[in-house]
């Protein structure tokens, strides 16, 4: 049986709670249905249906920021329909490619995965520069003295090294540390996150019956 627009957002708004890291109570959703079925071991067909949901409290802090610099926004939009329209405007996929972008921001890291121009999936992880930073004003002991980095100085680092090389790793840098030192501190964050992504290749695979992620885009957009 089809169901109207209106009903379709009322199962929508239900079935997201289970994968939405907030309460759909307080939150606004949007939705695209895809016209693609994916049939289950149980032979149910499940309509694919793209949705945005944002929590209202970010959405009106970031309308109250526009309206006091005198802009009036049109409308709302996810970073994964922002890089679609880029993708189309600079002609970056080709037909039918499988192409991952995965982009570790300040406080999420977002992947996204289109086939061509059009989103195949989209999850967002809530592991990303700032994490790193906390790692890295972790104190630690070094040569009988105690190092510690403020939360300044670990943004300054991790855009200075990043992830270091091993092979570096008896040089020091000039806030003290040694490179196999900054390493075992970024270690746990950088581990976390690359489970995350791992993980959401294979729910993309085994679930959304995706094929092979040919060309991979990182994206680094950790601003302080």
């Amino acid at each position: 049986e089809r169901l109207s627009q209106r009903d379709l957002k009322e199962v929508i708004r239900w079935e997201a709670k289970d994968y939405l890291p907030f309460s759909v109570e307080d939150c606004t959703i949007d939705f695209d249905p895809q016209r693609k079925f994916i049939v289950e071991e149980d032979g149910i067909r499940r309509l694919l249906v793209r949705i945005a949901a944002v929590t209202n409290e970010v959405a009106t802090k970031h309308i109250f920021l526009l309206n006091k610099a005198g802009i009036t926004p049109a409308l709302i939009t996810a970073i994964p329909f922002v890089l679609t329209e880029l993708i189309k405007r600079c002609s970056l996929i080709k037909k039918d490619e499988l192409v991952a972008i995965i982009d570790i921001g300040k406080s999420k890291t977002d992947i996204t995965i289109f086939k061509g121009e059009n989103i195949e999936f989209n999850r967002g992880i809530p592991l990303a520069g700032d994490e790193i930073n906390l790692f890295l004003t972790v104190a630690l002991t070094v040569e009988g003295k105690p190092l510690k980095l403020n939360l300044t100085q670990a943004e300054s680092v991790k855009k200075r090294w990043g992830i270091p090389l091993s092979e570096d790793r008896d040089f020091r840098i000039e806030e003290g540390f040694s490179i196999a030192e900054l390493l075992s501190m970024i270690r746990p964050a950088v581990e976390r996150l690359s489970n995350e992504i791992k993980r959401s290749f294979e729910f993309y695979q085994r679930y959304l019956k995706g094929g092979k992620v040919s060309v991979f885009v990182l994206a680094l957009t950790s601003a302080p």
